[in-house]
């Protein structure tokens, strides 16, 4: 597993059949989480992991930012206060520029829509069902696909899928 992640860190196609490793593969841990908080919204570290993965991609800066003028509610409060404020401001703003707090602005909004679209929609869809809407909606399986090593990072995306749809054939809901 120490050998795939050093070759892959170097722009080497590397595979290892360790079983641990699957589940910590970056595009595997952002859909994790992001599949955390679309169960539950309140926990704080899945949701910084999905502002700061592609779904979002908020710097560390910008989540500081967030996370020091919204200390005491919890994450996903904090994001929905943010977006609706910058949002407010921005009606009285010239049209977006795609820098500071205008960029911030668009990309949680542009999360917060599919998020709460996804959420609704998790009620109703099987995880298989789900996960291929979230692909679809965000676009994830494309850029996964343009990481280094993306063939072999979109099949991790399509096993998880058959994961998910094998869990759900069981007795185990949820």
């Amino acid at each position: 597993e120490v050998f795939a992640k050093v070759l892959t860190e170097q722009g080497i196609p590397a595979v290892s059949d360790t079983q641990g490793g699957y589940f910590n593969v970056p595009e595997i841990k952002w859909l994790l989480n992001y599949l955390r908080i679309l169960d539950n919204p309140r926990q704080d570290i899945p949701y910084c992991n999905v502002l700061l993965s592609p779904f979002v991609g908020l710097t560390t800066d910008e989540l500081a930012q967030l996370r020091s003028a919204w200390k005491h509610v919890p994450l996903a409060e904090a994001v929905k206060g943010e977006e609706e404020n910058i949002g407010d401001n921005e009606i009285e703003q010239e049209p977006e520029t795609g820098e500071g707090e205008d960029n911030i602005a668009r990309r949680l909004s542009d999360f917060l829509r599919i998020y709460e679209m996804l959420r609704e929609r998790s009620r109703i869809l099987t995880v298989p069902e789900l996960l291929e809407e979230l692909f679809e909606k965000t676009g994830y399986n494309s850029f996964v696909e343009a990481m280094p090593a993306g063939g072999r990072r979109s099949k991790n995306l399509a096993i998880f899928v058959e994961k998910a749809a094998a869990f759900g054939q069981s007795s185990y809901r949820g």
